[in-house]
C-alpha cells in the first residue's frame, strides 16, 4: 500500500460528539506534483501531476526536483479542535545518497494536471492544463499560465521541520512549526485563501552524486480516517 499522511492527535475540549480527547486523526493527501528547475536550463514547462512517483532533491546535471503535497484538513478535523502534534511520513521508493529534506508551508495554490512522466521517471514530462510547474503554479498551454511570484514556489521562508531521507520510510516527528501550519488551516479558513500545502526540498545544494529521493504518488489514494 501507498500512503502519504498527516497524523494529528487531537485535544478537542467540548467538542466530544465526534472525536474524544486525544484521538488521532489520519489523512491522506489530496493532489500532489514535483517542480523541475531543469526548465530554467531547457526553457520548458516539465510537471508529473499523474504520474506514480514524487522526486525530491538533487541531480547530476538536470537540476533540482521539488515535490508538492496539499492535505483536506477541515474534512476530517472538527471546527474548533486545538491540534497537539503532527507527524507527516511518506513511503519511499528510492533514493541516492544521504540529504536532508526542509518542509515549508505554500502560500499559493497550485495545479495537478494529466502530466506522467510514467516509471522509472525522474525527468518530468511536458506540462499538461493545469499542471505546476518551475515557473508556473497554474499552467495553460493557451497562454493564460499563472507565474508564481518566485520560481521554485511562493512558501514561507522559515521550515516547518526538516528530516534525513535515507531509508524506506520517509517520518517528520511533531514540531512547532507543523503543528502550527496545521492550526492554522483549521482555525482560520477564510484567512487561508489556499489549499493547505506543502512544499518540500532537499538543502544540499552540491553533491559529488546524486542525491535524488522518490516516493509514491498518493493522490488516487487519499484516505481520512477518525479512531474515537
Amino acid at each position: 500500500m501507498i500512503r502519504a499522511r498527516f497524523v494529528l492527535p487531537l485535544a478537542l475540549g467540548a467538542f466530544g460528539s465526534c472525536c474524544a480527547l486525544g484521538d488521532e486523526v489520519t489523512i491522506g493527501a489530496t493532489k500532489d506534483n514535483t517542480l523541475f528547475s531543469s526548465d530554467i536550463l531547457f526553457g520548458g514547462n516539465t510537471s508529473d501531476g499523474k504520474g506514480p512517483r514524487m522526486y525530491v532533491g538533487q541531480t547530476n546535471s538536470d537540476g533540482a526536483r521539488r515535490a508538492l503535497v496539499a492535505f483536506d484538513i477541515s474534512s476530517a478535523v472538527p471546527a474548533g479542535s486545538t491540534i497537539d502534534s503532527v507527524t507527516l511520513s511518506f513511503n519511499v521508493s528510492s533514493f541516492h545518497g544521504f540529504q536532508t529534506i526542509t518542509v515549508h508551508r505554500l502560500l499559493q495554490d497550485w495545479g495537478e494536471g494529466a502530466s506522467n512522466s510514467g516509471l522509472p521517471g525522474g525527468g518530468g514530462a511536458p506540462a499538461q492544463d493545469g499542471d505546476a510547474t518551475w515557473f508556473y503554479h497554474h499552467y495553460f498551454s493557451d497562454g493564460s499560465s499563472q507565474a508564481w511570484n518566485t520560481p521554485g514556489g511562493d512558501f514561507v521562508s522559515d521550515e516547518s521541520a526538516h528530516g534525513n531521507a535515507a531509508a524506506t520510510t520517509f517520518v517528520l516527528g511533531s514540531t512547532g512549526g507543523m503543528v502550527a501550519d496545521v492550526q492554522q488551516w483549521l482555525t482560520s479558513p477564510s484567512s487561508n485563501k489556499y489549499i493547505p500545502s506543502l512544499l518540500w526540498f532537499s538543502t544540499k545544494i552540491f553533491s559529488p552524486r546524486p542525491t535524488l529521493s522518490t516516493f509514491p504518488s498518493d493522490s488516487k489514494h487519499a484516505r481520512a480516517t477518525a479512531a474515537s
